[in-house]
């Protein structure tokens, strides 16, 4: 938590943009837990890094093996650990735009305690991103999943 720039809830709010490698997800602010109190109801723009398989109309599959991370979720609260994109002067970032704070699952958490209904058969498996409402982590191993779960109720019990 101390790595983060920000630490937010909020919800998605608006179309998502996708690019080869990267989730791009407009996030309207509910709460501020780390930062400026004006962010609340503002709405920030959330990179996600991972590789985006197809990109169509008709299908979304993703492939986050790498890192575990399970794209926002529409209608879904979310405790965002953040960081503020650096400014570079041979491109445009938007001085709204943030990124977990790290490059894995562990700095986004959704607001329920509900738990991930299975575990995937394997890190291979290409899922359909209409298939994810619920997840919370990317993995075949449930050793993984109960590690997250432990982080989420260390993140939660040292912000509430």
């Amino acid at each position: 938590m101390s790595g983060s720039d920000i630490i937010v809830q909020g919800k998605w709010s608006g179309e998502r943009k996708a690019t080869n490698d990267a989730l791009y997800t407009p996030v309207n602010v509910e709460k501020v837990n780390k930062g400026s109190a004006s962010l609340v109801g503002k709405t920030i723009l959330v990179v996600q890094q991972m590789n985006v398989i197809e990109n169509t109309e008709q299908a979304f599959y993703y492939d986050a093996a790498q890192n575990a991370m399970i794209p926002l979720q529409k209608d879904v609260e979310y405790l965002l650990l953040l960081k503020h994109v650096p400014s570079d002067a041979s491109k445009t970032v938007d001085s709204m735009q943030y990124y977990p704070v790290s490059e894995s699952a562990f700095g986004i958490y959704r607001l329920s305690d509900k738990k991930q209904p299975r575990i995937l058969k394997s890190t291979e498996e290409i899922i359909h991103f209409s298939e994810l409402q619920n997840f919370d982590l990317y993995t075949s191993k449930q050793a993984q999943l109960d590690k997250y779960y432990t982080y989420k109720a260390d993140v939660f019990a040292a912000i509430h």
